[in-house]
């Protein structure tokens, strides 16, 4: 009976890798290209700003201008905040375990377009910055189907102990929740608005007699 011949074990392992790795290598290089991407936790959220649940322009949000108010601004971009929290998992329950909760600092609105009633709202946010005491959110605001930027805002969100109604820092479990946002909303582009302030206007020139 004839012998069989033996491959070494470490040259069969170098003939696999001599070809999966180029098959890795164009995959990798290519998958992008092609707009196919993996699958995985997140992935959505990791490749753009976080996009909760849709709202409508509401008619009691109508002034006499016959458009939304500004002050309905804000509270559709604070309903919107609350989407992310709930996102990350500090939502109302874990909340209320842990005696904590969040209290806005700053909150500075950019208004660019005027909004009607009916109008379907479409929310990104986008977590800038993040330490144990202060959580920075920049939100944009469009009109979901004609898809232009209405308002922005940027907020400074900060971390409250109920006990003693003050800012105290976050433990662990809850810095977490945020810090792997944080990592996943990096290295998206930074939002215009962030750090914008109203400038101001020289005085006014005086009135010709």
């Amino acid at each position: 009976m004839p012998k069989r011949c033996m491959v070494p074990k470490s040259f069969a392992h170098i003939c696999l890798a001599g070809i999966y790795l180029p098959v890795i290598f164009l995959s990798v290089i290519f998958l992008p290209v092609w707009g196919i991407k993996p699958k995985g936790k997140n992935m959505e959220t990791s490749a753009t700003a976080f996009e909760g649940n849709r709202q409508f322009v509401k008619p009691e949000w109508i002034d006499y201008n016959g458009h939304m108010n500004v002050a309905y601004y804000m509270m559709a971009f604070d309903l919107a905040l609350d989407d992310i929290l709930d996102h990350v998992g500090f939502h109302r329950d874990y909340k209320k375990r842990k005696n904590i909760t969040t209290f806005v600092g700053d909150f500075h609105i950019h208004y660019r377009r005027e909004l009607r009633e009916g109008d379907p709202l479409r929310i990104t946010q986008q977590l800038v910055g993040l330490d144990r005491k202060r959580i920075h959110i920049c939100q944009n605001m469009y009109h979901a189907d004609e898809h232009y930027l209405a308002a922005q805002s940027e907020i400074m969100q900060l971390h409250i102990d109920q006990a003693y109604r003050r800012v105290s820092p976050m433990d662990d479990e809850s810095f977490a929740m945020f810090t792997s946002l944080y990592h996943a909303h990096r290295h998206l582009d930074k939002p215009e608005q962030l750090g914008r302030v109203i400038k101001q206007l020289p005085p006014p020139e005086p009135l010709q007699t």
